[in-house]
């Protein structure tokens, strides 16, 4: 059985990152979801299937658009960028 190693990176401002190992491949919306605080998920998370509008969400440094792509790489980075206002 293969083991999936995947790096969670969110803004150091907004929570902790996180490495977490899973069994079986996953969703990258179900791995944020289970793998974050609530506060951060509610800024991530438009609704329980899709990510925020305003959110950029990247695995393996490939923007994500479709919260349900599949993780089966041995070894993935999900980095989440959330854009701040004023500049």
């Amino acid at each position: 059985m293969s083991k999936f190693k995947v790096s969670i990176t969110v803004p150091k401002a907004m929570g902790k990152s996180s490495k977490i190992t899973l069994s079986e491949p996953d969703t990258v919306i179900n791995i944020v979801k289970k793998n974050n605080e609530i506060s951060l998920l509610d800024r991530i998370i438009s609704n329980e299937v899709e990510f925020n509008r305003f959110v950029l969400v990247y695995l393996d440094g490939k923007r994500v658009k479709d919260a349900n792509t599949l993780i089966n790489n041995d070894s993935s980075e999900i980095e989440i960028i959330v854009p701040m206002a004023g500049g």
